[in-house]
């Protein structure tokens, strides 16, 4: 395995979960840092924690269901410094529901979180990912590969998350 030492690297969801999991093993390993998520309290607290380990780390608050603020992230990390080597989305909500009677504006919200939100981020990262001849990862779930009723939605999610990713690494982008 390549050595990731300074590498620049991209966590969105990094405030929680399995995003600040892994903010936490890419410090230990040496890379730099953008930490990416809505809750800036809990990125810094996070961007603290990868201090230590002597790389730099910035937390900028964002919300991958937007657009812009994908595009601001992207932006701000490569004027910071200087480039992008790898983007790790683990963005994401969860909604255990049946689609019978479920919310629409819930399921909008998941739709929007787990899959535009990957959507959005690997649009603005690409061009600088594929400068630095770097990577894209997209944390999906079990869910995503096989159906569960009551995940239908959130499934559904992650389907569309596994399959766009197939088709860019099958079209080597």
């Amino acid at each position: 395995m390549k050595s990731l030492r300074d590498k620049v690297v991209l966590v969105t969801g990094a405030s929680s979960g399995i995003g600040e999991a892994t903010a936490l093993r890419m410090a230990e390993l040496g890379c730099h840092l953008v930490l990416a998520a809505r809750n800036a309290e809990n990125l810094e607290r996070v961007r603290q924690q990868c201090e230590p380990f002597g790389v730099r780390a910035l937390a900028v608050p964002t919300d991958v269901a937007e657009a812009e603020q994908c595009r601001r992230v992207v932006e701000q990390t490569v004027a910071t410094l200087g480039r992008l080597d790898i983007v790790i989305g683990c963005a994401g909500l969860s909604m255990r529901a049946y689609f019978d009677g479920s919310d629409l504006a819930a399921m909008e919200k998941v739709m929007r979180v787990n899959f535009m939100g990957t959507l959005y981020m690997t649009h603005f990262a690409l061009p600088h990912v594929k400068k630095t001849k770097g990577s894209l990862v997209a944390i999906s779930s079990m869910a995503g590969k096989r159906a569960t009723p009551a995940y239908a939605l959130y499934g559904a999610s992650k389907f569309a998350i596994h399959g766009f990713y197939e088709a860019l690494h099958i079209g080597q982008t």
